[in-house]
C-alpha cells in the first residue's frame, strides 16, 4: 500500500517555502492551528532538533513532540513523532516548478512503535488507518496555511 500523501503547488520560490517550513520559531505564525512551540533543543532546523507543538484540534488542545530525523536543504526533510502506539514519520519534499513556484509533497508513514502481542498489533493497525486519515486532513490544512503565508493558495489534490 502506498503511503498517504498530500501535495500542493505554491506560488513562491523554493527557498521561501523552505524557510517558512523550517523556521521553527515561526510555526505558530505560519500554521493556524499551532498555538505554541516549546523547544527541547535550540530552534535551528537540523537532524536531532526536537520541539513540542500545541495544536488546536477539533475544539481541544493536543500536543505533539517532533524530532528532525533527516534534512536535505532545500529539497526535503523528515520528522518523527510518537502517538497512541504509532511511530509517525512525515517526509516533506520541495520541487521547484519554476523560479517562483514550488511543489510541496508530504508523505506519511505510520507503523507500530514497538513490539506488541497479536491483538494489540491488530488494534494499532486499525487505529493507524483512522489516524492516517486524520493526519492527511491535517497535512492538507497545513499546506493551505503555508500557501497563504507565503503568498499563494493553489492546492492540487
Amino acid at each position: 500500500m502506498k503511503p498517504p500523501e498530500v501535495s500542493a503547488a505554491i506560488d513562491a520560490p523554493q527557498r521561501t517555502v523552505w524557510s517558512a517550513l523550517t523556521r521553527l520559531s515561526d510555526r505558530a505564525r505560519v500554521l493556524d492551528d499551532v498555538r505554541s512551540v516549546e523547544f527541547h533543543t535550540d530552534d535551528s532546523f537540523q537532524v536531532g532538533a526536537q520541539w513540542r507543538e500545541w495544536r488546536r484540534a477539533t475544539g481541544r488542545g493536543r500536543t505533539e513532540t517532533l524530532t528532525v530525523i533527516a534534512v536535505h536543504e532545500p529539497v526535503a526533510y523528515s520528522v518523527r513523532a510518537q502517538r497512541h502506539g504509532l511511530e509517525v514519520t512525515r517526509t516533506t519534499e520541495l520541487v521547484a516548478l519554476s523560479p517562483w513556484r514550488t511543489q510541496v509533497t508530504t508523505r506519511l508513514m505510520l507503523r507500530p512503535s514497538r513490539s506488541h502481542g497479536r491483538f494489540r498489533r491488530m488494534l494499532v493497525r486499525l487505529f493507524g488507518l483512522v489516524e492516517a486519515r486524520r493526519l492527511v486532513k491535517r497535512a492538507r490544512i497545513d499546506l493551505d496555511d503555508l500557501a497563504r503565508h507565503v503568498g499563494g493558495d493553489q492546492r492540487e489534490r
